[in-house]
């Protein structure tokens, strides 16, 4: 069962790398659509980065506030970017394209705060904003860019077990399997 396979900071950057790439290959080929995406990812990155602190930390809700509200200030630009696209001023293809820039942001800044692996993916989602706006075929080098983070992550994870002394994901799992410090997202 899924009881059994903890969800480690690894596996859940893997998943949320794959996650971006789709990301990019509907920007390309559904410009028009491409919006409601994005939207989707800001609530499954907002999700990703606030369900792993609470499962592994259910008493104490406080050390939440600040991750909620980062990712409600993400969900109020984008709100308002929907107004914009709304009232006309901005087409469904320049939306996406910001909405990914506040999502973007949302997880630099947040891994600026609780971990290098969303550092990492908001540097990714960037890039696929940058490269949809300005490059014509750019979803190979994105492949190989995600190959390469989801390698680096990988042998970050084995760094850390086999550090002396060091908190691992494997040495404290949390309640729910969640790599028990959800700072080394």
């Amino acid at each position: 069962m899924i009881n059994n396979i903890p969800l480690t900071p690894h596996r859940l950057f893997v998943g949320l790398l794959a996650l971006s790439l789709l990301g990019a290959y509907i920007t390309r080929n559904a410009q028009d659509h491409c919006h409601y995406y994005w939207l989707f990812m800001l609530f499954v990155l907002g999700l990703a980065t606030v369900a792993p602190a609470y499962l592994d930390n259910r008493n104490d809700r406080k050390s939440l506030q600040p991750r909620l509200l980062h990712w409600a200030g993400c969900v109020f630009a984008t709100v308002v970017i929907y107004a914009y696209h709304n009232a006309g001023r901005l087409y469904h293809e320049e939306t996406g394209l910001l909405i990914l820039l506040v999502l973007a942001m949302g997880a630099y800044t947040d891994g600026l705060k609780n971990g290098r692996r969303f550092t990492l993916l908001g540097v990714f989602l960037g890039l696929i904003a940058f490269s949809a706006a300005y490059v014509d075929a750019y979803l190979w080098p994105l492949t190989i860019a995600a190959g390469a983070a989801g390698a680096w992550s990988y042998f970050d994870g084995i760094a850390l077990e086999r550090r002396p002394g060091g908190e691992t994901a494997v040495a404290q799992p949390g309640r729910n399997g969640t790599a028990g410090q959800s700072s080394n997202l």
